[in-house]
Parts: C-alpha cells; structure tokens; sequence
C-alpha cells in the first residue's frame, strides 16, 4: 500500500508507516518511469511507416503488449520462468522511449546498444534499488540472448512481427511493402535462426498459415 494522499507529493509513493515502527521509510520517486511507459503509447513503431508504406502503424506499447500475452502462454507451455519472461518483454523495448524506435542498420548496432543502455539506466534510476537493479539485470539478460528465456522472446518478437504484418495485410495493405516482414518463415533448415523459431512448439503450424 501507499500514501499518495498529499499533493506536494506529486509523483512520489511512500509506504504506509506503522506508527510504533522505529525504521525510517525511504521515499521514492517514479514518474520518469511512469512517463517512459505511457511514452510508448505513443511512439509508433518506424519499420512499418518506413518499409511497410503503413501511416497509422502499431505504436511500441502495442507490439509490447502482444508480444508479452504470446510469450506469457509459449513459456508456460514449455516450463520456463514465465514471471520473468513477462518481465522481460515489458522492459526490452523501454528504452525507446528516450531514444526511439530505431531500425536495424540505422545506427551501428554498439552505438544503439550503448545508447538503450544509458537510456534504461535513466530511466530505472529512480526506482528503489532492489528493483532497478533487478529489472537491469533482466535487460542484460535479454540483451545477451542466451537463457532459454531470452531466446523465448527473441525469436517470439520475430512472429509477433510477423503476426502483425499479416494483419496489415488482411486489412489491405500491399503485399508487396509487407513481404520483407515474411522472411522467417523460410523452411527451419534455411539456418540456425530460423530453426531456433521453428523449435518452438506450435509455432511451425502459425508460420505455415502466414505463409
């Protein structure tokens, strides 16, 4: 629970004291977090506009929340930590709230990276430290693609793409500025990436379909 009852203290949450305690409560402040999450609601995504000729694409919060449900029933289907994995998909794209939707190639990939990691850094500051320290270490975990858990939403983030450029396609956009969105679903033995998201189950039945 927490006291956010007077108005100087906007955009600070303090715990409830328990009048006998004789431990001092610490104050924190979250806004900065709390405006780089309702941030992505409204920066759209820019592969859609720039590549799929789409004006009124999918923001980053949309793509966030998708992809967090497909992860959330993928990874407890094969007995993963689904708590994190949530987590994870929450968090991976937070930094573009200060730095944007930036495209791949359009930056080299060590200045992109060292940009998302100052950018969560300032964004996580603020938060107790237990926390931001956790939901750091969940980042890196996810930047370095190598638990189970990480490669989940790696490869999940390629179909939930995938997904969507489908839907934009149903709703009439020209193939022909969506085909490049398609390229995963290539046969599993076209390379190590592609069968990584074929090893997933069920998956190899929704890609037939996009097809």
């Amino acid at each position: 629970m927490f006291n956010t009852n007077n108005s100087s203290n906007k955009g600070r949450f303090t715990p409830f004291n328990n009048k006998n305690s004789k431990h001092e409560t610490k104050e924190f402040k979250i806004d900065i977090f709390i405006q780089s999450v309702l941030k992505l609601k409204k920066i759209k995504r820019t592969g859609w506009l720039a590549k799929g000729k789409i004006l009124d694409g999918e923001s980053i919060a949309d793509h966030s929340y998708s992809l967090s449900a497909l992860c959330m029933f993928f990874s407890d289907i094969m007995g993963l930590d689904t708590h994190k994995v949530i987590k994870m998909c929450i968090i991976h794209d937070l930094a573009e709230a200060i730095i944007g939707d930036v495209m791949p190639g359009e930056v080299p990939k060590k200045e992109k990276r060292f940009k998302e990691n100052e950018a969560m850094k300032s964004i996580l500051f603020s938060l107790p430290s237990n926390i931001s320290i956790s939901y750091m270490n969940i980042w890196k975990e996810f930047i370095s693609n190598r638990s189970k858990e990480a490669k989940l939403v790696h490869n999940l983030d390629k179909l939930e793409m995938m997904l969507q450029a489908k839907e934009y396609s149903v709703q009439g956009y020209p193939i022909k500025h969506l085909a490049q969105f398609f390229k995963f679903t290539k046969s599993p033995y076209d390379g190590e990436k592609n069968y990584a998201l074929y090893e997933i189950p069920y998956v190899a039945n929704i890609l037939k379909n996009l097809k």
